[in-house]
C-alpha cells in the first residue's frame, strides 16, 4: 500500500508541474508577439504556432512572430 501511495503522490506532483509548465510557456509565447499583439480573449491558443503569415481566419489575419523573425 505505501508504495501506491508512493506513485499517486509522484503522479500528482508531475501533473501539477506539467500544467505549471504549460502555463509558463504560454505565457512566454504570447508575450512574444507583438505585431499584432496576441490576446487571450481574441486569439486561440493555436494561433501561436501558425508558420506562416497570411493566413486568414474567421476574418482575422494570423501571422507567427518567428516567421517574421527568422525572415522566412
Amino acid at each position: 500500500m505505501t508504495q501506491r501511495r508512493t506513485w499517486l503522490s509522484l503522479g500528482a506532483v508531475v501533473l501539477v508541474v506539467n500544467a505549471l509548465q504549460w502555463v509558463i510557456a504560454e505565457a512566454v509565447t504570447a508575450g512574444a508577439w507583438k505585431t499584432p499583439p496576441y490576446s487571450y480573449g481574441g486569439n486561440y491558443i493555436s494561433d501561436l504556432g501558425v508558420p506562416d503569415c497570411g493566413v486568414v481566419f474567421q476574418g482575422r489575419e494570423i501571422c507567427s512572430r518567428s516567421r517574421t523573425r527568422w525572415g522566412s
